[in-house]
């Protein structure tokens, strides 16, 4: 009877393992219409900075070695509250210019030292010279968009128009991978990654 009572209790265990998870638990739920709410598990992150849009970023593992390449999956969700985005007037040079309501095709991906501004890899930063463009107000789409962010690894500013070579690999330590809407410096979500030796 004790060894079935000790079986018994092992399973007990087990089973709320299960489901608590390993490797970290989502926390809690974010909600397009609530700013500032953040949910978490082993390798995502689903955040509401911006009232109405909730960007949810993904990737099998967050710790990486030097120079190894790595696929991001985002998924961009934008709802009736969202509020139309205003971008200023650009002079014809740096990124795209914001020519659609598709929240998707607004958005820059960037890996940045953790807790920094400046982006290590952007590879929407530098596209080359463009057209003057002047201030606009863009009304957001509402849907979900997903897709992939490929990362080599290395660091890059973008092509510009003199076809810019990748950099060199990422040093170990602490970054973001992070969403900003074009031209401005609103951030949408931040992934937390390690780079290793």
């Amino acid at each position: 009877m004790r060894d079935l009572d000790t079986v018994m209790t092992a399973c007990m265990v087990g089973a709320l393992a299960l489901v608590v998870g390993c490797g970290g638990a989502t926390q809690g739920s974010a909600s397009p219409d609530d700013p500032q709410v953040a949910t978490s598990s082993a390798c995502s992150v689903s955040q509401t900075d911006v009232t109405g849009v909730t960007v949810t970023l993904s990737s099998d593992t967050c710790i990486f070695h030097v120079g190894e390449a790595a696929t991001f999956h985002y998924a961009v969700t934008v709802a009736p509250s969202a509020k139309p985005v205003s971008f200023p007037a650009s002079p014809g040079s740096g990124g795209p210019s914001p020519t659609t309501g598709q929240l998707a095709n607004l958005v820059d991906w960037r890996i940045t030292p953790d807790g920094s501004q400046n982006p290590t890899y952007c590879a929407d930063c530098d596209t080359g010279l463009g057209p003057n463009t002047p201030a606009t107000t863009v009304t957001l789409q509402q849907g979900t968009y997903d897709g992939d962010v490929d990362w080599p690894g290395r660091q890059w500013g973008g092509p510009s128009d003199t076809n810019n070579p990748l950099g060199p690999a990422f040093v170990p330590g602490n970054y973001d991978v992070v969403a900003v809407i074009t031209g401005t410096s609103t951030k949408l979500a931040a992934l937390p990654i390690q780079i290793v030796p």
